[in-house]
């Protein structure tokens, strides 16, 4: 599917967010710049946001380059880099821990791919 599609003709990115909000709201914490406040939308291109204390950003462009959703270092410091790149490919994915959201994903799907990147994280550590 292309990305631009994703956002711009059926706002998912804010449904997802919303539902996100919703279903794990204990887990997620969506920063209040970005919060329009009554109606179910986000500002901005990127949207930082927290998840069982680790930051967030769903980046700007949807592309099939670049990924959405991208683990950031403490404190905003830039996307948490992988000690060691997946592939020879290059792509951000074998260089930085993030994943790519489509219309499939469910608010479960989608923090079962945050847990899942919390856990390649903390696993390259050891």
């Amino acid at each position: 599917m292309d990305n631009s599609v994703f956002d711009w003709d059926t706002w998912e990115r804010n449904e997802l967010l919303h539902k996100l909000l919703q279903n794990h709201g204990a887990l997620i914490k969506i920063n209040s710049e970005h919060k329009i406040s009554g109606v179910d939308l986000f500002w901005g291109w990127d949207i930082n946001f927290e998840y069982s204390s680790y930051c967030f950003q769903w980046w700007r462009n949807y592309d099939d380059q670049n990924c959405d959703i991208y683990l950031m270092e403490n404190d905003w410091n830039g996307y948490k880099k992988r000690p060691n790149p997946t592939s020879d490919k290059g792509t951000d994915e074998d260089n930085y821990y993030c994943f790519k959201v489509d219309e499939t994903d469910s608010s479960d799907s989608f923090v079962d791919k945050l847990d899942n990147l919390i856990k390649q994280a903390k696993s390259d550590l050891v």
